[in-house]
């Protein structure tokens, strides 16, 4: 009985302990040292909230485009196809995806991020070569020059030492959307 007390005890403890103290004491460190990112980097535009720099979305069409999602970009659900590269319906989606943007875009190199879906199905970032890519289409579908875009694209671009240089895609379309704005 006495052993059965000792181990109540035990658990009551731990609960209290990493249940309750260190969660609060961990979310008081990010509220304190990381407020955007405690609060899930949310990002505003004109006053309303259009989403997280975290979390890739579906963007309309004469905007920059994500990377293709297997999950519909459901954050919920997230997540590749897991099909192997010889899978038909991986062949099938990815032949799908380069004859669309050859339609959008030309018959220009595609860079492989746009035609591959992410492993999460909500990456927020696409390369600076594929952000160049949609460039041109972006500029004319917005009446807009294409240097114009592409200082926004270099505005935006984040530089990794050991990875290729990315571009936030929800950061960069409210940079289009303030060009667009400040030409009205």
């Amino acid at each position: 009985m006495k052993n059965l007390l000792k181990s109540f005890i035990a658990m009551l403890f731990f609960t209290v302990l990493l249940g309750l103290i260190y969660p609060f004491f961990v979310m008081a460190l990010g509220y304190s040292f990381a407020n955007n990112q405690a609060k899930g980097s949310q990002t505003y535009y004109d006053g309303k909230l259009v989403g997280s720099e975290l979390i890739g979305q579906n963007m309309p069409a004469n905007l920059f485009q994500t990377r293709p999602s297997a999950s519909a970009y459901n954050p919920l659900a997230t997540g590749g196809t897991n099909y192997a590269v010889n899978n038909q319906k991986q062949l099938q989606d990815v032949q799908q995806r380069v004859k669309e943007l050859q339609a959008k875009y030309g018959d220009k190199s595609i860079p492989a991020d746009l035609v591959f879906a992410s492993a999460s199905g909500v990456d927020p970032d696409i390369t600076l070569q594929s952000a160049l890519y949609q460039a041109a289409y972006v500029a004319k579908q917005n009446n807009l020059s294409l240097e114009q875009v592409t200082k926004l694209i270099q505005a935006n671009t984040k530089r990794h030492v050991f990875n290729v240089d990315t571009v936030n895609v929800l950061n960069l379309n409210i940079g289009i959307m303030e060009l667009i704005n400040k030409g009205k």
